[in-house]
């Protein structure tokens, strides 16, 4: 959050802290190990976790050395997710009631195919998968925040796109028929 608004020299970084069903934030540590109860719970559809900002670094008290922003966040018991696109919430739903939308069906790419044709001998596992999808009207203020105003897609600017991922990682936009 800057101090004022466009000024991102001064200000207070924060990270998003989720609490288990238990309360207790669920931390890199917690979640550290295979199938933990805090990695299921996070990564299991209908769970409700409560979620709250804690602040990493704030320029006031902390000033402006360079600092690792992964080690504060640790430090701080924010939570990590595994993947970027595990905190984008469905636009509209004002960080609530996200129930999960499924979109499949995608063949492999030269990449994958070759990969998993060899064992897996590359950067690929085999697979694709779309990741990535995100819808926007390119709005950098607070409006434009992920899950603050549902999609008016195809309308005043507002674009759809998605990655192919583990492959060739080519990003598409999706145009209207």
């Amino acid at each position: 959050m800057p101090s004022r608004p466009g000024d991102l020299h001064n200000g207070k970084l924060e990270a998003l802290q989720v609490l288990s069903t238990s309360g207790q934030p669920i931390t890199f540590q917690s979640q550290a190990g295979l199938n933990a109860p805090d990695q299921v719970q996070l990564h299991s559809y209908d769970n409700q976790l409560d979620t709250r900002w804690v602040v990493v670094h704030d320029t006031a008290t902390d000033g402006t050395a360079p600092f690792s922003a992964n080690d504060l966040a640790r430090a701080t018991h924010a939570t990590p997710f595994k993947r970027p696109e595990n905190g984008v919430f469905r636009p509209g739903s004002k960080f609530t009631e996200n129930q999960p939308v499924r979109w499949l069906a995608e063949g492999r790419d030269a990449s994958a195919t070759i990969d998993s044709a060899n064992g897996g001998f590359g950067k690929n596992d085999g697979d694709n998968e779309i990741t990535g999808l995100h819808v926007s009207d390119g709005d950098p203020g607070t409006n434009g925040v992920l899950g603050a105003r549902a999609p008016q897609l195809f309308q005043g600017g507002w674009r759809w796109f998605y990655t192919q991922q583990h492959g060739d990682n080519p990003t598409y936009q999706v145009l209207p028929s």
